[in-house]
């Protein structure tokens, strides 16, 4: 299938005049350069590369390449990621009510962190000001999990495992910005 012909579903509002900010009912004026953005093309299907790509989806077509095939223990690379106000904020705005659920479900709250100092006693450093602001703590591995679910079920997202960024191919204008991106297939490392 061919990402030229890919149509937006309409929208409520004029995406090429404005687009709403993430978690608000306001608008931004769109850079006239970003007025005919079609499709966007996201390296990296982690938790931070699907996030991007759930929230670009409500507008264009998004791409995502993968380094990795789908099927390697995501646990064995990271453990828990710490979410707060702000990335829930995020997951609440672009993930299904349903996701975002089994998203806090998952996670435990923690206040703070204990901090050992050699030849000192420990110290409990809180993340807030007090026990009503903390940290969601979730494994990793189902939050990708999660989030790869929501993307892989979204019309306007199309994932491709096994395909490595090649820097060395890719190509930059005078500003040094990339224009063009090449990505290897079936190389994982």
């Amino acid at each position: 299938s061919s990402l030229a012909s890919f149509s937006p579903q309409p929208h409520s509002f004029d995406i090429l005049r404005s687009r709403p900010t993430m978690g608000s009912n306001q608008s931004v004026p769109v850079k006239p350069e970003l007025e005919e953005v079609k499709e966007i093309i996201i390296v990296g299907g982690g938790p931070v590369g699907l996030l991007g790509a759930l929230a670009s989806a409500k507008f264009v077509q998004v791409t995502v390449y993968e380094r990795f095939s789908g099927h390697e223990p995501v646990e064995a690379r990271s453990i828990n990621l710490t979410l707060g106000r702000r990335g829930l904020k995020a997951l609440e705005t672009v993930v299904s009510p349903s996701c975002y659920r089994a998203i806090q479900e998952l996670g435990q709250p923690v206040a703070g962190r204990q901090v050992h100092e050699a030849g000192k006693e420990p110290v409990f450093q809180r993340y807030g000001l007090d026990d009503t602001e903390r940290l969601l703590s979730v494994p990793r591995a189902e939050l990708h999990r999660l989030l790869m679910q929501e993307a892989q079920g979204h019309q306007n997202i199309k994932i491709y495992f096994s395909h490595k960024l090649c820097p060395e191919r890719s190509w930059r204008d005078a500003e040094g910005n990339t224009e063009l991106v090449f990505m290897r297939e079936g190389e994982t490392d």
